[in-house]
């Protein structure tokens, strides 16, 4: 089992033709034509949507875009997901509502789960799975 890092993660996304980009694009389409699953983990996934939507770290994107790329991601044979079924609720409710990915997926863990989310955060709240403590 080989885990993928954010960095390599966001290099798969972006488009970019630096050195770095190209040697993850090869990486993956050799994993996809061997079988191979490279894993990636929910707070990868997470953390990756976070450094996408900031102009800090480079990149800026607005949500439609964010919300695209994560698709690809679930959707990318080479790749095994955790947590896919919740990631996809999780992006439902990211396109429609202005709540970050993260909260989004608290809550979709939960209805999963059948339980809430002890939370002070309103947006949890608004998604029907909060709970104050």
């Amino acid at each position: 089992m080989m885990i993928v890092d954010t960095n390599v993660l966001l290099r798969s996304l972006e488009g970019a033709t630096s050195a770095q980009a190209k040697a993850v694009r090869n990486r993956v389409q050799d994993a996809r034509e061997s079988g191979e699953r490279l894993t990636v983990l929910a707070a990868t996934v997470l953390d990756a949507a976070y450094a996408l939507a900031s102009p800090g770290a480079g990149y800026g994107w607005d949500r439609a875009d964010i919300a695209r790329a994560i698709d690809a991601v679930l959707d990318e044979p080479a790749f095994a997901i955790e947590h896919t079924g919740a990631l996809r609720s999780a992006l439902s409710s990211y396109r429609a509502r202005p709540i970050d990915l993260r909260d989004c997926l608290l809550s979709a863990a939960a209805t999963e789960h059948a339980t809430r989310v002890l939370s002070f955060d309103e947006d949890l709240r608004t998604l029907g799975n909060g709970e104050h403590p």
